[in-house]
């Protein structure tokens, strides 16, 4: 078994989809497809938090706010846009036909429920944040402060989750008229609750180190480097 590193920066989480998707992939015996399966699952999880972010910022009114979400949701789908236009033309065949697959059979559902639920979980543990470090602020009015960090957080540019995230936290809470030395403090007990909650990954981790494998490298088939093979992985 490789040995597992921690997650640093944005070219290590990046790393660490892909391994995902490939690991995942090869357990199904088609790689191409676990990889394409990740890189969807964080672009539409990451236009359900912009909607959600949206959404909740128009019903607390705080207009100033949504805009900037808005530009990060026009950000995500013109990355989407500029990806499908620099694949080669066969590759791009393949990503709108699992936009079909995704359309047609209804898949998006799932997505879309998942992706909210996701958002909303990690959103409740900022509240829980900014609970513990300020608990004289009011809980409910934050959760569109709270999704529109979170929105931040997501973009790959930050140091093991840290960066964006604090800067936004600090800025947003100021824009909403509360102290932004706040919204630093709760960023900064959000990215340690996370951290803990990580923690029982790591008897996972310590089990799979004791388990033997099963399979054989000989059964694992290769990742595609041609579009006819992904396009039939």
């Amino acid at each position: 078994m490789a040995r597992a590193v921690p997650q640093r920066g944005a070219a290590r989480r990046v790393l660490g989809d892909v391994h995902r998707g490939v690991s995942h992939g090869r357990d199904g015996g088609a790689p191409a497809a676990g990889v394409r399966a990740v890189v969807w699952e964080r672009s539409l999880g990451q236009l359900v938090a912009v909607g959600l972010t949206v959404l909740a910022l128009t019903a607390g009114r705080a207009f100033a706010l949504v805009g900037v979400t808005v530009i990060a949701g026009v950000a995500v789908v013109a990355a989407l846009v500029l990806l499908l236009r620099v694949v080669p033309e066969r590759w791009r065949a393949v990503l709108l036909d699992d936009l079909r697959r995704l359309w047609v059979g209804r898949r998006l559902v799932p997505v879309v429920v998942t992706s909210t639920l996701a958002a909303l979980g990690h959103a409740a543990v900022f509240l829980l944040a900014v609970r513990l470090t300020s608990p004289e602020l009011p809980l409910l009015p934050l959760l569109p402060v709270a999704l529109l960090v979170l929105v931040a957080a997501a973009l790959p540019v930050n140091l093991a989750g840290w960066g964006p995230r604090e800067g936004a936290a600090a800025w947003a809470f100021a824009a909403a008229g509360l102290p932004a030395a706040a919204g630093l403090e709760a960023s900064v007990a959000f990215g340690v609750l996370s951290l803990v909650a990580t923690w029982p990954g790591a008897v996972l981790l310590l089990a799979g180190r004791r388990t033997p494998a099963t399979r054989g490298s000989a059964s694992v088939p290769p990742i595609p480097s041609s579009p006819e093979e992904m396009s039939r992985a």
